[in-house]
């Protein structure tokens, strides 16, 4: 009766406080295997940066304006996310003050703000760093236009007109 319906409850709620902890302790389990494996994934991201972060810093200054853009894209996530250090931003971001392309000098003195505003000391240890890569950067540009200056009095833009 009575007595044996209750007591096929209490077993059934034991049962079921069986279950919903094994269900925990699993979920936990998986959460934590989460948690490794996104740390793998934020230290897998931050070789990469690292590894990789000169040439993004070199791309910054290349002559193609829309390499420039990109490279600065690039680097305004990574700066973000702290995946490098702050420090070597400077020297490229100093000398895209000199960029002919509006979007590019405006993005690059953005970052060159918040940088600045984070890390004013390494503005200072930078300063020459960058006004130097300003003046290469200039130098690379005045080529890149006197080559493209070449090659368009030289018929080279229209193959099959010469």
């Amino acid at each position: 009766g009575a007595g044996g319906a209750l007591s096929r409850a209490k077993r059934r709620r034991q049962a079921d406080a069986k279950r919903a902890e094994a269900s925990d302790v699993a979920g936990k389990k998986g959460e934590s295997f989460q948690t490794i494996n996104g740390e793998h994934d934020n230290s897998l991201a931050n070789g990469v940066a690292q590894r990789y972060w000169s040439f993004v810093v070199e791309l910054c200054t290349d002559p193609e304006p829309s390499v420039r853009l990109k490279a600065l894209h690039l680097a305004e996530v990574v700066l973000r996310q702290g995946l490098v250090h702050p420090m070597s931003c400077f020297p490229p971001l100093i000398a895209l003050q000199a960029d002919p392309v509006l979007t590019v000098r405006k993005l690059a003195m953005r970052l060159l703000r918040q940088q600045h505003g984070k890390y004013p000391d390494f503005f200072d240890h930078q300063l020459g760093a960058g006004l130097g890569l300003l003046f290469e950067f200039c130098k690379r540009l005045q080529a890149a236009a006197r080559r493209a200056a070449r090659g368009e009095r030289r018929g080279g833009g229209n193959p099959g007109t010469g």
